[in-house]
């Protein structure tokens, strides 16, 4: 589990480099960076990273809270549990999982230091990513790295927070391994949502890319 929450706006060196070194899909967010992970995709409709979505799709596409959705954008979002698929290097698909809500007690044994905390709610996102490339990949993993939360609808947003060294019951990831094609993981992160927001959008990307969005509050 990855213990590290920011604003994209303030994204310390360390992670910006973290996040810059994972794969990152066609379709990703204006400033986010997640990680590969696994776990074979639930139902529902998906979409299918790369090209920005167009502007008459985005608008006839209806928003879904359930498993199908629209376009994959803020005005369109996919619904909550829809599997979005990203053309990366390594191709993956994403299925979110569930947003919990958890407390101060909740992340203790994750040592945030007390600023980390102030002012914000923690919250347990977890996602299941599956290995599209047609072959195996030897290192899959950290892929909810390139997960933001949003509690509005554009791309300032809370970046994961936890350390891949750090685990706790309610919210674990595992070790990267290898994920033959058709096999992945479901990794879960802390994010750090300022308290009287909650999250409204999930996003998977990497700078400067387009976001795929999920609609879940």
């Amino acid at each position: 589990m990855r213990t590290t929450t920011f604003l994209r706006a303030a994204l310390p060196t360390a992670a910006i480099a973290l996040l810059l070194t994972a794969c990152g899909p066609d379709e990703t967010p204006g400033t986010a960076n997640p990680a590969p992970s696994s776990a074979a995709p639930s139902a529902g409709a998906s979409h299918t990273g790369g090209a920005a979505p167009s502007s008459a799709a985005s608008a006839s596409a209806p928003a879904d809270n359930g498993g199908a959705g629209g376009a994959g954008t803020y005005q369109s979002p996919l619904g909550a549990s829809a599997t979005a698929h990203s053309k990366d290097s390594h191709k993956l698909a994403i299925t979110p999982v569930s947003v919990t809500k958890a407390t101060a007690a909740d992340v203790a044994p994750l040592h945030f230091q007390p600023s980390d905390l102030a002012g914000k709610t923690p919250y347990f996102v977890t996602v299941e990513f599956t290995n599209e490339s047609g072959a195996t990949v030897p290192d899959f993993g950290y892929n909810d790295m390139r997960i933001w939360v949003h509690t509005a609808a554009d791309d300032s947003g809370v970046i994961n927070s936890s350390s891949p060294t750090y685990h706790i019951p309610q919210c674990q990831s595992p070790a990267t391994a290898p994920a033959a094609n058709g096999k992945g993981d479901r990794e879960c992160g802390v994010y750090l949502v300022p308290n009287g927001q909650a999250p409204k959008f999930l996003s998977y990307g990497a700078p400067m890319d387009t976001p795929i969005v999920w609609k879940v509050g």
